[in-house]
């Protein structure tokens, strides 16, 4: 029904667009020079790519007609947001089209690629250069840039692993992804798989308690550590209060980034009215190198590693109702248990320290585990 309606209002905007650039001129007279060329034109590429995500979904088309708001609005710096949302929707829509076992492998299908790329971070952990090694010896990221990218891919694919894998073959998957999480030296990652073997087999929490305890120790023990040694070479420190909070502050280092981005980012979301539509689709790598720079960051950042964060930043409280709408079309296919479920908690977890939604191939597993929440599968 929502496609019949998508289509028929799209057809009744199309046969409306030689009125466009008249339509144009008498709202904005004084803007610029309107071009009757030009402005049925982009008007066609704006209101189809929305109404294709609105027939897909309403959420689609919230955010779909968002982005063109602010891609007609900035031009084109705002041009790859404003394309998102319906290419978004036209894999959405695919993925409710294709038949099952279509489907089904391609899940199977990213439950291999990780391990291939678990054999490549062992591979440059151990210096290979031929796989895709670069020039720090034993830095681990497989295909993806970054360790903790990488490490959060391996444990969004935990909870896809136990739930449609067969035992004991799950459990083996698991301790392959297992080596990958801990070469990822990513204490985000450590968080985000303990909450997906927490969802799957709640009683298994001493293991998911090891991959926490793991995970900090390969983040913060070698910098605790030396931050300990220190003290030690130099004559006039005493054991006691402030050596104890130097190791501490040793710990909290690695987020000092993180925070200072955040309280960067924060105020900017606050403002009327981007509080409620925030400022476009992808504007935050746009943006954030500009005013971060002015606000005195020892190092710019073009993500602001908490993905709500970010979202917020670029859709407002109209993302959230978007969100929202999303949540309640899929309520009943929401059980406890569900690998698709579990993969979508793994990643909300990595989104508050991270940004899973803005890798390709971490935010492919999201989206195919939303597409399974929709077929119902």
């Amino acid at each position: 029904m929502g496609a019949v309606w998508g289509g028929s209002l799209w057809i009744g905007l199309v046969a409306l667009l030689p009125m466009a650039v008249y339509l144009a001129v008498w709202r904005w007279p004084n803007h610029q020079v309107w071009s009757p060329r030009v402005v049925p034109a982009d008007l066609f590429r704006l209101l189809t790519g929305v109404l294709f995500a609105g027939a897909v979904h309403p959420s689609l088309g919230l955010l779909a007609g968002l982005s063109a708001f602010w891609w007609a609005l900035l031009g084109s710096s705002r041009l790859a947001g404003g394309t998102l949302w319906p290419l978004v929707a036209m894999g959405v829509w695919l993925g409710l089209q294709v038949p099952f076992w279509v489907f089904q492998g391609a899940l199977l299908a990213c439950l291999g690629v990780g391990v291939v790329q678990v054999a490549m971070g062992v591979g440059q952990r151990r210096g290979w250069r031929w796989v895709l090694g670069t020039n720090r010896a034993g830095m681990v990221h497989g295909t993806l840039g970054h360790r903790t990218g990488y490490g959060i891919y391996l444990a969004m694919l935990v909870p896809l692993a136990l739930g449609i894998v067969p035992w004991p073959w799950n459990w083996l998957l698991v301790a392959v992804y297992g080596v990958g999480i801990v070469l990822s030296d990513s204490m985000v990652s450590a968080l985000a798989v303990t909450t997906g073997i927490l969802w799957m087999v709640p009683g298994l929490w001493m293991v998911a308690g090891a991959f926490v305890l793991l995970g900090a120790v390969y983040r913060f023990g070698p910098n605790a550590w030396q931050r300990w040694r220190t003290p030690l070479q130099n004559r006039d420190w005493r054991p006691g209060h402030w050596g104890r909070w130097y190791v501490l502050t040793g710990l909290v280092k690695p987020w000092r980034g993180r925070l200072a981005v955040w309280r960067a980012t924060w105020p900017r979301c606050r403002k009327w009215p981007q509080w409620l539509i925030g400022h476009g689709a992808g504007a935050f790598q746009l943006d954030a190198r500009r005013w971060m720079s002015r606000s005195g960051l020892r190092e710019v950042y073009s993500e602001a590693h908490n993905d709500y964060l970010e979202a917020f930043y670029e859709y407002g409280a109209v993302g959230a109702v978007a969100l929202g709408l999303w949540l309640w079309s899929v309520w009943p296919a929401l059980t406890y248990g569900s690998p698709f479920v579990g993969i979508l908690l793994t990643a909300g977890v990595a989104m508050t320290l991270n940004f899973p939604l803005r890798v390709a191939p971490t935010a492919t597993l999201i989206l195919l585990a939303a597409i399974a929440l929709m077929r119902g599968v």
